[in-house]
């Protein structure tokens, strides 16, 4: 039995085709025991909790501390936050690429018969 793994903020469509949740948080991958309106109520109780630490700990730090610590923070962030802007710009330039082929694949000049090799090299780049 094949097993596929979806990432998606669709919920319709999670409802729709998935049969088991996962949980991924604190660096941990497991079973989600519940549905998403489950999974709903424990993002809003993590955040919760987050928010209530947060609080505690900034009332306990001066504001020159607070200021370090959100710099550190960056800092260790900055990898992802660089990661992240470095795919965004990826898969920017594999849409770009998309929308050129079908430009060049909707235009009626490239098919007739002395394009037809043109027109399979677009359609293989395209698949």
């Amino acid at each position: 039995m094949k097993r596929w793994c979806m990432v998606s903020h669709d919920r319709h469509l999670l409802r729709s085709v998935t049969d088991q949740l996962l949980l991924v948080a604190g660096g941990k991958v497991q079973p989600f025991d519940g549905d998403l309106e489950d999974y709903r109520v424990w993002l809003s109780n993590q955040k919760k909790n987050e928010e209530k630490s947060s609080d505690e700990s900034t009332s306990t730090v001066s504001r020159k501390d607070q200021r370090k610590l959100d710099a550190e923070r960056r800092q260790r962030h900055k990898p992802l936050y660089d990661a992240l802007k470095n795919a965004e710009l990826a898969v920017e330039k594999y849409h770009q690429g998309q929308r050129q082929l079908e430009q060049q694949l909707a235009d009626p000049a490239i098919y007739v018969e002395s394009e037809k090799a043109s027109v399979k090299k677009l359609m293989e780049r395209e698949a």
